[in-house]
């Protein structure tokens, strides 16, 4: 809605609707012009020290530590309760309903997050076979588990296209905790100061995020009731399922790694993931950003609803395609520029590995269609699918094909989750990405969650 409408009430209304879609259009991109910076930034600063600490540890000790935050990111998403694009959606239809949905949030994730590093140490000393030091690791490292809650103070900001209000705190907390790194690489402290990084951004991020809510409060305080925390569950348990299966396919090949071909392996293929990955911020940040703009349109109008989302794949699948080339051509000289010969032997991993990409961020996209369709159940299925090919694929193939096994692995289950699902549950979105990867004709829309 434009912040005031008196001066152009007098025009008719087309040119009024006109004007209201161009200033949304205008606020979207704004918005997601702060989160790129954000991201771009944070994703730069940890690309150099990232490298500059992978170089110092070496395969084996990063190996350690990539096992480590793999542990962590599983509970991330177990914590985090699949209610981001819930609350968001919710939120941006109706602000008067904000502080009750972010109050139950709150609580919620704050419950979790207590509960997912407990039960993360608890694992790690009853499973893990090896070494002591992985409890001490996992009991640092976890800590960042329950400063995760908040999180939903970014929900807020999210749904009212105020990003921007975080994005410099955000970027402080993740300079300091890089600044920290770099201190440790210069005094050569040994490993377990790392995971500490890890639990230190996390908590400048959650003080961060809460003093940037101090100067855009909701319109009364926080607050949650057990019914509405049982309603956000309900609806966000298969997003819950199906972040757990999301973790799953993009992770255990780590721990299979580590099972099948040690800790210099693992230490080699995780460094080849943080390059990989290294604009995977792009296509997510994007849709938090539209997403509450794709939300009010699908209510009103279902063609301009499902145009804009082609173009989304569009631009999401033809993006990705071109960075995996690029990176894939050039992916012997970025090896050794950025890791030396310690990690040469990751060179063919790279220039395979990168086109998992394409799926991930059509994946991403798909995302979209999802909430606001509010047909999780897809997702869940697609996501479950997924995790069992990667499972399967990655015990036939690591032990004959080592590393490159494990990319062959992740690139089926990626295209699994993100297309070939879709063909059989989720048929309307299947034509929407065809239309868009393949510019064919633009297919009649039906009836929205028809």
């Amino acid at each position: 809605m434009l912040r005031n409408r008196a001066w152009v009430s007098w025009l008719p209304a087309p040119i009024q609707n006109r004007l209201h879609d161009r200033y949304t259009a205008q606020a979207v991109l704004a918005n997601s012009g702060w989160l790129i910076f954000d991201r771009a930034g944070r994703m730069l600063t940890s690309l150099l020290v990232g490298v500059w600490m992978i170089r110092y540890l070496g395969p084996s000790q990063y190996g350690e530590l990539a096992y480590i935050l793999a542990c962590v990111a599983f509970f991330q998403v177990l914590v985090s309760l699949g209610l981001d694009s819930i609350v968001v959606r919710e939120v941006a239809i109706d602000s008067e309903q904000a502080p009750h949905i972010l109050g139950s949030t709150l609580f919620l994730r704050s419950t979790a997050g207590i509960f997912g590093w407990l039960i993360a140490i608890a694992s790690m000393a009853i499973f893990e076979s090896g070494p002591h030091k992985n409890i001490l690791l996992i009991c640092i490292a976890g800590s960042s588990l329950v400063f995760q809650a908040a999180d939903s103070v970014d929900l807020w900001f999210q749904s009212q296209n105020q990003s921007r209000r975080t994005v410099t705190v955000k970027l402080i907390a993740h300079l300091a905790a890089n600044g920290f790194k770099v201190g440790l690489i210069l005094l050569q402290a040994p490993l377990v100061y790392f995971a500490g990084a890890v639990a230190i951004e996390a908590l400048l991020c959650a003080c961060g995020l809460f003093f940037a809510y101090t100067r855009f409060r909701t319109s009364t305080p926080w607050f949650h009731t057990a019914t509405k925390s049982m309603a956000l569950l309900s609806e966000s348990f298969p997003f819950i399922i199906s972040g757990i299966s999301t973790i799953i396919y993009m992770r255990i090949d780590q721990f299979m790694i580590k099972h099948y071909l040690g800790d210099t392996q693992l230490g080699i293929y995780s460094s080849i993931i943080l390059l990989s990955q290294a604009l995977n911020f792009l296509p997510a940040t994007i849709v938090s950003s539209i997403l509450p703009h794709m939300a009010r349109i699908s209510t009103t109008n279902v063609v301009t609803y499902e145009k804009f989302l082609i173009k989304i794949f569009r631009f999401f699948f033809y993006g990705a395609l071109f960075f995996s080339l690029c990176i894939s051509f050039f992916s012997s000289n970025i090896i050794s520029a950025f890791y030396g010969s310690a990690y040469v032997s990751g060179n063919g991993v790279l220039a395979l590995h990168i086109f998992s990409n394409v799926f991930i961020w059509l994946g991403v996209a798909h995302t979209i269609w999802v909430v606001i369709e509010k047909k999780p159940s897809i997702r869940v299925y697609g996501t479950l699918i997924a995790a069992v090919a990667n499972i399967i694929c990655n015990i036939a193939l690591i032990p004959h094909l080592g590393l490159l096994g494990a990319c062959y692995a992740t690139i089926v289950s990626q295209f699994i989750a993100a297309v070939g699902i879709n063909l059989f549950l989720a048929k309307r979105s299947f034509q929407l990405q065809l239309s868009a990867i393949f510019f064919i004709p633009f297919p009649a829309a039906r009836t929205l969650h028809g």
